[in-house]
């Protein structure tokens, strides 16, 4: 496998504590190889079977752009949007694409008596358009549709949340709470895993020495 890949940044700095950034990514890739579902084993129907295939040429392109805005000393809010594509040789797109995704933040942070700082922080982020090979195409799909060898994984969007407290920058007690939209979250890596939605509580203590 060879790629080659192109990357442009651009950052401005349009009013005073506005920081926006754009940039992308196009990539290249020769002789990509990719798994294929192949059907039932000739010699033992039950179990399944699968080859490795080449994709002679493909573009895989990215863009995002994000923005962050100190509105005063104690405030700031953020956020951004990525996009992702891609295209093969003949015009079609490829079974996997890691979708798109937007997030927003606000962060606030409190300083008392020049020792002591509270800081809070909620962050709302989205992921969607994602999907993967099949590794078994379902059973009503016909064998000849290439839609029955990709996986669409579910949207889903999270909501996360927390608190520190600081004492002379050196001590530090903490607690964030993530997903609490109690979302699903599928996943395909070797397998299809659906990560059941809970919301995810964590406390600490940092200490600086």
């Amino acid at each position: 496998e060879t790629s080659t890949a192109f990357s442009l940044g651009f950052e401005f700095l349009p009013l005073p504590g506005l920081e926006i950034d754009v940039g992308g990514t196009f990539l290249l890739v020769d002789n990509f190889i990719t798994p294929r579902y192949a059907g039932p084993w000739e010699e033992d129907p039950e179990k399944d079977m699968w080859v490795r295939e080449n994709v002679l040429q493909a573009w895989v392109y990215s863009a995002d752009a994000s923005f962050l805005w100190r509105l005063t000393d104690w405030i700031r809010i953020s956020g951004g949007y990525s996009y992702a594509g891609n295209q093969d040789r003949g015009g079609g797109r490829l079974p996997f694409d890691p979708g798109h995704s937007a997030f927003g933040c606000v962060d606030l942070r409190f300083v008392f008596a020049a020792r002591y700082a509270l800081s809070a922080f909620t962050r709302v982020s989205a992921r969607f358009g994602r999907r993967a090979w099949s590794w078994k195409p379902a059973d009503d799909a016909p064998r000849d549709d290439e839609a029955g060898y990709i996986t669409r994984l579910e949207d889903f969007q999270l909501f996360d949340a927390g608190l520190e407290f600081a004492y002379a920058e050196r001590y530090r007690v903490f607690a964030t709470v993530t997903n609490m939209l109690s979302q699903d979250i599928e996943r395909l890596d070797d397998a299809l895993m659906r990560l059941d939605g809970a919301p995810a509580y964590r406390f600490g203590l940092k200490l600086v020495f």
